[in-house]
């Protein structure tokens, strides 16, 4: 209980039978800020059954090391509850970049993702999944002023009964797709005032399913937008003025 972890640097790690760089399990209150996280074997910050936690202004980055487990994140939060990840950088993360995420060991419920950046990932920016046979609940998630670009996959992918999140104000592009709601049973997806436009697939992939899932509103899909039954409510077609996205700045 209460562990706090501030200001550490971590490079090349990969010595032990745990080879993440920050690795904590079964912690009531603990807070991670300020750390600088770079090459782990597996992930760089990994947060496995745990409640009342923050991860504030961390920068992780898989960008030097020849060998990494295959499913290498930046950040991940697993079978935890009511933790807040904050103003954190995750880059060249060899698989996603903030991964929020259940599968087994409990649920996976009330996750706050805000002000995050997912970029230059070897698969999704920020990926929410839950599990494939509905053994646990995932829910009460939300994706809040994060930009997620130049990612081999998803910019934000939903999958696995994935029930309750909320993204709002969250910019991908450049991604291969912008937003990716798989049809493994979502539920009750809320989108507003969001950019997924400039992305080299699809902006939105939903799989055909049913637009009673998801409210959708005030989405910019630049010129690229999907069939007008997914373009939700006060479209906009038009691509949107970024302040300058050759440097990497994708402020309006």
């Amino acid at each position: 209980e209460h562990i706090r972890i501030k200001n550490v640097k971590g490079y090349d790690n990969g010595n032990s039978s745990y080879k993440y760089g920050v690795f904590l399990r079964n912690v009531e209150n603990f807070i991670i800020d300020g750390c600088t996280i770079v090459d782990s074997e597996w992930s760089n910050i990994a947060i496995e059954e745990c409640t009342y936690g923050g991860i504030t202004n961390c920068y992780v980055s898989h960008e030097g090391k020849q060998y990494y487990k295959n499913d290498a994140d930046g950040i991940i939060v697993q079978n935890s509850q009511y933790i807040r990840i904050a103003n954190c950088i995750a880059n060249y993360s060899h698989e996603d970049g903030i991964d929020i995420g259940g599968h087994t060991g409990g649920d996976i419920a009330h996750i706050s993702v805000h002000n995050c950046i997912a970029m230059n990932g070897y698969s999704n920016g920020f990926p929410f999944s839950v599990t494939n046979d509905n053994s646990f609940d995932g829910y009460d998630i939300s994706f809040t002023k994060c930009l997620s670009y130049n990612n081999d996959e998803s910019g934000i992918v939903l999958y696995q009964h994935p029930d309750d999140v909320r993204i709002a104000h969250v910019t991908c592009t450049e991604n291969v797709y912008g937003m990716n709601i798989q049809p493994e049973n979502p539920q009750n997806i809320k989108l507003r005032n969001n950019i997924f436009a400039g992305n080299s697939n699809d902006n939105f992939s939903t799989n055909n399913i049913s637009t009673s899932v998801f409210s959708l509103s005030h989405t910019n899909w630049g010129t690229n937008p999907p069939s007008s039954a997914y373009q939700g409510t006060s479209p906009q077609i038009q691509d949107p003025f970024f302040v300058n996205p050759g440097a990497n700045n994708y402020t309006l």
